[in-house]
Order: C-alpha cells, then structure tokens, then sequence
C-alpha cells in the first residue's frame, strides 16, 4: 500500500490507470473510497489517483501540526502528491468540503492544477451576508446538535437541510455513524475540525480571479434548488466563467456514476478549452 510522508502526517493513495493525472478530493467522508466505482471507469482516459485526507482512514497523523490551519495543511497535502505522482499540473476534482481543499490549493499551488471541479463547495464566505448568515447558522445547529445529541440527531438536521432526492437515500451509506468505528470516527474528526472551519474559511476571489481558467464552479442538476448550488453559482458570477450543471446530486460517484464519469472526461478533456 503507497503512502506518502508529509509534514505531520503520512497519506494513503491509490493510483490506477493511464494517461493524465486526475487527484479526487474528498468531501466530509475523508477517505478515497468513495470514488472507487468512478476512478475504475477512467482508467482508460487518466492516471486517477484516490487518497485519504490526513487524519482520515488510513492517512495517519505522526507529528504535530497546527490544527488551526488543516485546510492549508490539506492544500498542501494535495500539492504534494501531485509533484510526487507527475511531472506536470494534475486534473483536479473537489468534492463539497473538498471543493473548499480544492480553492484552496488554486489559491496556494496554482501551478499544480491544470482544471479543477469545484463541486457543490460550502464555500460560505462567497454567499451574500444574509445568506451567509443563515448558513453558518445551521452549520451551528448542527454543530450544537452532535455536542447535545450525538452523531445521529446531528446528521439528520445536516442532510435534511442541504440533500434532496436520491442523495438522502445515498447519504446514510458513507455517512451514518452506524456504520462502524471507522466511519464514526472519521466522522468525529470531521465535525470538530472542518465543519465549522471549512464552511466559514475565507475565500481569495483575487487570487481565483488570477487563475479562473483552471476553475470550473460545478452543481448537480439534482441539485439545483438546494442550498449546496449557491456557492458554486456565485464563483461562476464573481469569476466570470460557466456554471457546470453535472448529471446527479451531490453525491454523483455514488447516483450516477457513468454520467458523472463521462462529465469529468468532458470537462477534462482537451478539446474542452478552458474558461477565459
């Protein structure tokens, strides 16, 4: 099993394929097993490459590091494994709080990405300020609900809120604590150090400006009316580039994962050009 030393932790990853390479960064689930159904479906058109975020899974964590800035330590994560993996910039999908990873690494690596979906990111900072203000609201809820009353009566108020449709029906399958000790606890982990601190992370719009042909703000068409879709809309008006509406929810690699396979390759692919 490959992994990778960084600073402070050690990472997990998967690589399998041919061609360019395409990093997956997951969401709350931490791990990149989710995506395991859609990266077989691309081996033929990129090298994918699927890994647990420190401190998820597999991706232990061997020294101390500043919890305070985990999402630039994640960023960073990203960026090395792309120069460890490649020679070149690396396609790059960011997946809900990923999405947020994957700001992040465009605002602090540009040169390592060459295209990046940022799907359905709680990127909070972008939304106007009573918006804002009712979403970090319910990130608090939330919150106060799995301190009051646990992991359980918390992820209902959070999926109930942001999921629609089929995704309520998926969501339980990678994020029901019932699941076992190692969901809850990637779970655990992740409600004490990202919930709250990913969605209220302030976003560089000048930075992204610099670089928004690589930024492809992206929903699912199941999405569309839910909360998860306005981050993403409000990138693609801030940067001026195009609002991507992908088949699925927010959770296509679990839905849809032919259709979502066959979104990447087009996105990705080089007869697409880039936002400009």
């Amino acid at each position: 099993m490959p992994y990778l030393d960084v600073p402070g932790a050690k990472l997990y990853y998967e690589v399998q394929g041919e061609g360019p390479l395409l990093l997956f960064i997951p969401g709350a689930h931490g791990t990149g097993e989710i995506f395991r159904e859609t990266a077989n479906l691309l081996t033929s058109h990129f090298t994918v490459v699927c890994w647990d975020r420190r401190g998820f899974s597999k991706s232990t964590l061997t020294g101390p590091f500043d919890i305070n800035k985990k999402l630039e330590s994640d960023a960073d994560d990203a960026q090395l494994l792309i120069s460890h993996l490649s020679n070149g910039p690396a396609y790059v999908y960011g997946s809900s709080s990923g999405g947020v990873v994957a700001l992040a690494l465009l605002t602090r690596h540009p040169e390592a990405v060459r295209r990046a979906m940022i799907h359905e990111p709680p990127a909070f900072d972008v939304l106007p300020e009573d918006q804002n203000r009712m979403a970090i609201g319910l990130v608090n809820k939330v919150y106060d609900t799995y301190r009051t009353a646990g992991p359980f009566a918390s992820m209902d108020v959070f999926m109930y809120a942001l999921f629609t449709g089929e995704d309520l029906d998926y969501a339980p399958l990678f994020l029901d604590p019932g699941q076992g000790g190692e969901i809850r606890g990637n779970l655990l982990y992740w409600y004490e150090f990202e919930l709250r601190q990913y969605t209220s992370a302030p976003i560089d719009l000048d930075a992204l400006a610099k670089v928004k042909e690589k930024v492809i703000p992206a929903a699912g068409k199941v999405s569309l009316e839910s909360p998860v879709a306005g981050p993403p809309a409000l990138l693609s008006q801030k940067l001026s580039v195009p609002f991507v509406a992908i088949q699925g929810g927010h959770m296509p690699y679990f839905t849809n994962p032919e259709a979502f396979a066959r979104d990447l390759q087009e996105q990705f692919s080089d007869n697409n050009p880039p936002n400009i």
